[in-house]
C-alpha cells in the first residue's frame, strides 16, 4: 500500500507490480507531474477485442498534457491482447485530444512503459520522451486469426 499520497485523487494505493510502485514514487517527486491517479475499475470504459475491459495503470497530467500510462513487461509486450490494449488506448487518447483541445484543453498522449525501464532515478520527463506511443501499432493485423478480426472489428 502506498501512502500518503499528495498529487493524486486518492490518499492510497495499491499495485500491481514493484515497477508501478516505484513510478508512482517517481511522479510523487517529479517536479513536471502536476497530479496523477490510479484509476478504479471500470472508472474507463475502454473496451476492445469485442467487448474486454482496459483500465490504464495510472492517468498524469503534467503542465502540457495529461498521460494515459500502461507498464508492461518485456515478456508480455508482443502479445496479441496488449498490442489491442496499446492501440485501443491510443485511439482513445487521440479521440479525446482532439476534443479536449477544441475546448482549450490539454491533449492526452498514451505513454506504454517497458517495466524494467522504470527505476528510482528514472525522471518522468525521460520516461514520458522516450516511451510515449506516437502512432497505431501496425502489429495488430499481424496477430492470430481470432485476435485480428476482432481488433479490425474494433476500428
Amino acid at each position: 500500500m502506498f501512502t500518503g499520497i499528495k498529487k493524486g485523487v486518492f490518499e492510497e494505493a495499491k499495485f500491481d507490480s514493484k515497477p508501478e510502485l516505484i513510478l508512482a514514487r517517481i511522479m510523487k517527486q517529479d517536479q513536471t507531474v502536476q497530479k496523477w491517479l490510479r484509476p478504479a475499475k471500470k472508472e474507463f470504459n475502454l473496451q476492445y477485442n469485442g467487448g474486454k475491459h482496459y483500465e490504464p495503470d495510472f492517468v498524469a497530467e503534467t503542465f502540457s498534457c495529461i498521460y494515459l500510462i500502461e507498464v508492461k513487461g518485456e515478456d508480455k509486450q508482443e502479445l496479441p491482447d496488449v498490442i489491442a490494449k496499446k492501440n485501443r488506448a491510443f485511439r482513445y487518447c487521440k479521440t479525446v485530444s482532439e476534443w479536449s483541445t477544441a475546448h482549450k484543453g490539454k491533449p492526452w498522449k498514451h505513454l506504454f512503459i517497458p517495466s524494467m525501464q522504470i527505476s528510482p532515478s528514472a525522471s518522468f520527463s525521460h520516461l514520458a520522451k522516450t516511451y510515449t506511443i506516437e502512432t497505431e501499432s501496425a502489429d495488430i493485423y499481424k496477430t492470430d486469426p481470432g485476435y485480428g478480426i476482432q481488433i479490425a472489428a474494433d476500428r
